[in-house]
């Protein structure tokens, strides 16, 4: 009988789907939802005011953290879409210092220290919660070059690093 209000997707693509399935998984223990979708700048927004019960929202884990940080460092407050800043049930605190942590070291075992620990305190908060991992099938002509060893996600969307052999 709990009535979670809206879950807020974009609309006409995965996300709209994936909001669907979590709200007929939520119906099966009782508990209501609605789905809301919108078009995607208008979605952020409306997740940025924490005007929702659950957002289904797309992420690219980069491989530095600083790119969760627009959605859950209590620094950024006006622009994050999880508001954890004062919630008893989140230990905030010590999430905010661990995102100042990562950025502060360039030694890569006190960053993988911290940023375990922060991904551990997220994923423990429930305001991360993966669902989905969407494969990217890669396609070019045997003429063209491509750097396959970057280390960021977007490596073969853009054409980086590409050249004609």
């Amino acid at each position: 009988g709990v009535d979670i209000g809206p879950i807020l997707a974009i609309a006409g693509i995965f996300h709209e789907k994936v909001a669907q399935v979590v709200q007929a998984c939520l119906a099966e223990v009782g508990i209501k939802s609605t789905v809301q979708t919108m078009e995607q700048v208008t979605c952020i927004s409306e997740m940025r005011t924490g005007n929702y019960g659950i957002g289904v929202m797309g992420i690219y884990q980069m491989l530095d953290y600083d790119y969760v940080a627009v959605s859950h460092d209590p620094l950024l407050d006006a622009t994050t879409m999880t508001k954890i800043k004062d919630s008893p049930d989140i230990e905030w605190e010590r999430i905010r210092d661990l995102f100042v942590l990562g950025r502060s070291v360039t030694d890569v075992a006190k960053r993988l220290k911290y940023y375990t620990e922060l991904d551990d305190l997220l994923m423990d908060s429930g305001t991360i919660i993966p669902l989905w991992h969407n494969q990217l099938p890669y396609a070019w002509n045997k003429s063209l070059e491509i750097n396959t060893k970057k280390s960021y996600t977007y490596q073969w969307t853009h054409l980086w690093d590409a050249n004609w052999k």
